[in-house]
Parts: C-alpha cells; structure tokens; sequence
C-alpha cells in the first residue's frame, strides 16, 4: 500500500544520507530499487 511504500522510499533515503549521496541520487536509487523490487 502507500504506506509501504512511503516507508520503503524513506528507508532508500535514510540509508543514502548515511553514505552521503545527494539528494538527486537517492531520487535514481529510490527509483531502482522500487522497480527492483516490483518489476
């Protein structure tokens, strides 16, 4: 549900804060990693 996946993009963007990427980047890895995950 949304709920999932507003918790899922802010996990993404939690751990790419930790590596230190920008916020495009985290943006392209949320992306990846949603259509990962569904496709």
């Amino acid at each position: 549900g949304i709920a999932q996946h507003t918790a899922l993009l802010a996990a993404v963007a939690a751990a790419g804060l930790v590596e230190g990427e920008s916020r495009k980047d985290l943006s392209g890895r949320a992306r990846f990693v949603l259509a990962r995950r569904v496709g």
